[in-house]
Parts: C-alpha cells; structure tokens; sequence
C-alpha cells in the first residue's frame, strides 16, 4: 500500500510503514510515523540501521547493503554543530541495535542486481536515494522499490510536493528506467563522493 509521508523528514517510517503494511495490521497516522522516525532519528531524519530496525521490531526479515562502515547522513555543513564524534556514537549505537534485532548488514559496492536479487526473492528494497534528482531537492529520501514491470522498477515515493500541485498520483506506483534509479541510487553531503 502506499503511504504519503506526513512531515518533510519522515520519508524512512513512511517506507517502514509501506513495507509492513503487506503483512496487514500497521497503523498509518500521523502518532504511529511519528513515533517511528523518533525511534530511529539520526540528527533529523533517518539512516540505514533505523530504518532496518524499524522493520526488524516489527517482525520482518532485514539485511542492509552499505558502502562504507560509517555514517552516510548528518555530514554536511547543515549539521556541523553536530560534533563528529556524537554523530558516529549515534551510528554505532544504531547499528548495535540493529545487530541486536537480528539484521544482517554487508558493507560493499551497491549494485542493481542487489536490487533485482531481492525482489526476485519476493521482497521489498527501502532505498536511499538523492531527491534532488527526482525533483530538484537537495537532500537524501528514502523510498520503496517494490516490482517490475518490464524493464521498469515500480516505486513508491512517500513524498509529493502538494504546494506544487503534485499528488500521491504522481508518487506512488512510480515506473523508474533502470539507468534512471542507478542515477538516484546514491547520496552524498561531503567531498568523499556519493554512497
């Protein structure tokens, strides 16, 4: 099912909730998405290891596909007030937990066929991804990826931008050319090249 996200940074528990809600029973208002991006929150939104404990909480079998052994999020200059060392105690403390729920993670190169070997085992893949090449936004988003159709991905977006006349119409459901999620299928904040 798709599921708009209701805050500007709530795009994670929107796709967590996207993704539970194939095995029925999960709540989708605004106390139930909030309450997850509080859960898993890293300086603002949500990285890898909240998002995979989020769905790991709640029953589902989660692996995590990183680059690098550290934080991919909270590094750019909008978050320098945040000293370094905090923002790494954050990550190590989210991937412990994530650890604890039982999420298996492989640091190693991201590819498509990552992507394509898990839906073809009947599951989902929450990707992050650099929204401003979907719409011009310069931050990282987090969205579903749930089929195919043809040489399309399908996804779901959780975000559109009502002030400009976009609806979950244009957002969900979403065929994307597989050149077109490698383009998106990265972020990154500092000089250290995209994740």
């Amino acid at each position: 099912a798709y599921e708009r996200q209701k805050t500007e940074f709530t795009c994670g528990p929107a796709c967590a909730i996207m993704t539970l809600s194939t095995s029925g029973g999960v709540e989708s208002d605004f106390a139930v998405e909030f309450g997850m991006w509080r859960e898993a929150t890293y300086f603002g939104g949500c990285d890898h290891f909240g998002v995979a404990s989020l769905l790991a909480a709640r029953g589902r079998d989660v692996d995590v596909l990183v680059d690098v052994d550290a934080p991919i999020l909270g590094l750019g200059s909008e978050h320098a007030h945040y000293d370094s060392a905090i923002r790494l105690l954050v990550h190590r403390e989210q991937e412990e937990k994530a650890a604890a729920l039982g999420v298996a993670t492989r640091f190693g190169d991201f590819t498509l066929d990552a992507v394509d070997a898990a839906l073809d085992e009947g599951r989902q893949v929450v990707l992050l991804v650099d929204l401003e090449r979907l719409n011009a936004e310069t931050v990282p988003h987090w969205l579903v990826v749930w089929g195919r159709a043809g040489s399309a991905y399908l996804v779901h977006d959780p975000w559109s931008d009502e002030d400009f006349g976009e609806t979950w119409l244009e957002t969900s459901v979403l065929p994307l050319e597989r050149r077109d999620l490698w383009e998106i299928a990265s972020w990154t904040e500092d000089e250290t090249g995209p994740h």
